[in-house]
């Protein structure tokens, strides 16, 4: 079951990402649909409706909630994406992944800065570095 949710949420993610990139846009289909195979998932094993999975959404809730605060400064899929990811992940796992990925946000965004001369408003695309994230935590580091 762990191989279907880890393959589930790479496609998933790396399918955004091609379109985050492309685009600047978040699929909300996709987020949605890996959100449901990840909410099956975890009935088919039976914690659906713990505590643990409640809390493994936290991360995106926040995001969500401070795009509304920051009106889009972050965007609304980034935090629909972080959902989708709890539905995968306990939350050690999100948090990682969303530590790794605002780490690399950063260091780009300051070559961006210093070698490129972008503006502070230049908008980076945040969900490859999601994708990278969960790559290094599932793949690499067997989580």
């Amino acid at each position: 079951m762990e191989v279907v949710g880890t393959c589930t949420l790479l496609t998933g993610l790396g399918l955004s990402s091609v379109i985050d990139i492309k685009i600047r846009k978040v699929s909300l289909k996709i987020v949605g649909i890996m959100f449901v195979v990840g909410c099956m998932l975890r009935i088919m094993q039976g914690n659906f409706l713990e505590l643990a999975f409640l809390i493994s959404l936290l991360p995106g809730a926040v995001c969500l909630l401070l795009s509304w605060f920051t009106k889009g400064g972050i965007g609304v899929g980034d935090g629909c994406m972080l959902l989708a990811l709890g539905a995968y992940m306990d939350f050690g796992e999100v948090f990682s992944v969303f530590s790794v990925a605002i780490s690399l946000v950063g260091v780009v965004a300051l070559i961006l800065m210093l070698r490129f001369h972008k503006g502070k408003k230049y908008e980076i695309p945040f969900i490859p570095f999601l994708f990278f994230g969960c790559f290094v935590i599932k793949i690499v580091c067997g989580g």
